[in-house]
């Protein structure tokens, strides 16, 4: 049998440019491989003509600036529960190449203006504890009592019996519990 002939393989160029406009590279796959198609060593070593360009370069035209709508990311429901609002924040940016730069607003004036706000829905509010002021305290020395109502109420502010028990809050409290009335002898 004759000595292995190896060869440089080569996919074709891809594409497109890595640069949308201006100077870019496209790219494309080079290996060294036996007639049998074995790869040989690590870089090719084998292959006795010198290894083809894995890239080249390209130029899709000058740069020319776009004027475009920027949008943020949408803002959280205003309300935790029920229909509310969301808020994003708008920008005329221009777009040179790979590039953004804000812009007056004016340079996008012929576009349509995507939305700064949109409704959101959190899901139905479920009935909430609402509790008045502590009362002032039963007694002005020693241990007394403080008093608040508490009530369930829905969202539009109606009594409910669907508040949940457990956090119900408190509706007493001790309160001068650690008052010391002093007293001095003269």
């Amino acid at each position: 049998m004759g000595p292995c002939v190896t060869n440089w393989y080569f996919t074709t160029w891809s594409n497109t440019c890595s640069a949308q406009c201006g100077p870019g590279v496209q790219r494309r796959e080079v290996v060294c491989l036996t007639r049998g198609g074995v790869r040989d060593g690590g870089g090719g070593g084998d292959c006795v003509v010198e290894k083809p360009a894995e890239m080249k370069a390209c130029n899709s035209g000058p740069c020319v600036p776009t004027s475009m709508w920027y949008s943020s990311p949408w803002s959280q429901c205003n309300v935790p529960c029920g229909n509310g609002t969301q808020r994003r924040d708008i920008i005329c940016v221009e777009k040179t190449g790979n590039d953004f730069t804000v812009a007056a607003a004016s340079e996008c004036a012929h576009l349509d203006k995507p939305a700064a706000v949109q409704k959101c829905e959190m899901g139905e509010c479920q009935p909430q504890w609402f509790t008045t002021e502590w009362s002032a305290c039963s007694r002005s020395c020693g241990k007394g009592l403080q008093m608040r109502e508490v009530r369930c109420l829905t969202q539009d502010k109606k009594h409910s019996q669907d508040c949940d028990l457990t956090t119900k809050p408190e509706q007493e409290q001790i309160c001068n519990y650690n008052t010391l009335q002093s007293t001095s002898l003269r």
